[in-house]
């Protein structure tokens, strides 16, 4: 697994669990993924620990998933599509499936 990359998107202190929350984006091998972290801290704790610590949850979160989907030969959900992906996924490829079912 080679990570090329790591951006921390809307980083948040929650004080009624007393943590940071991010949206920690993962790039590997031209795909993005997403993972939602949190991470228990001060509200004054330095940013590069934070940072590090987000990074860190997300890292792990991508090894698991990533464990799953070759064990169960799945696919990992938190990957963003491209708009061209998600315009085929809508139109059928020709079905022969009537429209209404009697």
């Amino acid at each position: 697994m080679h990570t090329e990359k790591l951006q921390l998107n809307d980083v948040r202190y929650n004080p009624a669990l007393s943590a940071f929350e991010a949206n920690v984006t993962l790039y590997e091998r031209g795909e993005a993924y997403i993972y939602p972290c949190q991470m228990a801290a001060p509200m004054d704790a330095p940013f590069r620990a934070l940072a590090d610590g987000l990074c860190e949850r997300a890292l792990r979160q991508h090894k698991a998933a990533r464990a799953r989907a070759l064990d169960l030969g799945a696919l990992r959900m938190s990957r963003k599509s491209s708009a061209t992906e998600r315009a085929v996924h809508l139109i059928p490829a020709q079905s022969e499936t009537p429209l209404y079912a009697a």
